[in-house]
C-alpha cells in the first residue's frame, strides 16, 4: 500500500515507541486499527451504493422505450418562415457587381471596356 520495506517499518516502530512510550503505544495501535477498519467499511458501503445505482440506471435505460424525435415547433415565426420562399441565387460578374452595389461610374465602365485601338504612347508599355 505505502511501499514500505522491513527496515523502514522497524524504524517507524522504534520512533513511535520513543515518542509515545511503552504505555501509550498499544492504545494508539488499537485506535489506528479501529480507524482503518471503520474507514474500509465506509468506503465499501459507498462503493456498493454507487455500483447499485449504476446497475439500476443501466437496467432502466435498457427497459425504457426508444426516445421519440422532438416535435416540430409550431410558432407563428416558424410558420411564416416556412411560407416565404427563398430568393433565387444571384450570380454576379465583376461589372454586374459594381452596378448592383450602385457604384457604376465611368472609371468602372472604362476598366471593363476594350482598350482603344491605335498607337500607344512610348512611355506606357
Amino acid at each position: 500500500m505505502f511501499n514500505v520495506g522491513a527496515g523502514e517499518m522497524v524504524f517507524i516502530l522504534v520512533a513511535a515507541l520513543l515518542v509515545l512510550g511503552p504505555s501509550r503505544l498499544p492504545e494508539m495501535a488499537r485506535a489506528m486499527g479501529k480507524f482503518m477498519r471503520e474507514f474500509r467499511r465506509q468506503t465499501d458501503d459507498v462503493r456498493v451504493l454507487v455500483e447499485r445505482e449504476f446497475y439500476k440506471m443501466d437496467e432502466e435505460e435498457l427497459r425504457a422505450p426508444p426516445a421519440q424525435p422532438p416535435a416540430p415547433l409550431s410558432s407563428p415565426d416558424v410558420a411564416r418562415a416556412a411560407a416565404v420562399p427563398a430568393p433565387p441565387p444571384v450570380v454576379l460578374t465583376p461589372a454586374a457587381h459594381v452596378v448592383a452595389r450602385g457604384e457604376a461610374t465611368e472609371e468602372a465602365g472604362a476598366a471593363h471596356a476594350p482598350p482603344p485601338a491605335g498607337p500607344t504612347p512610348q512611355g506606357e508599355g
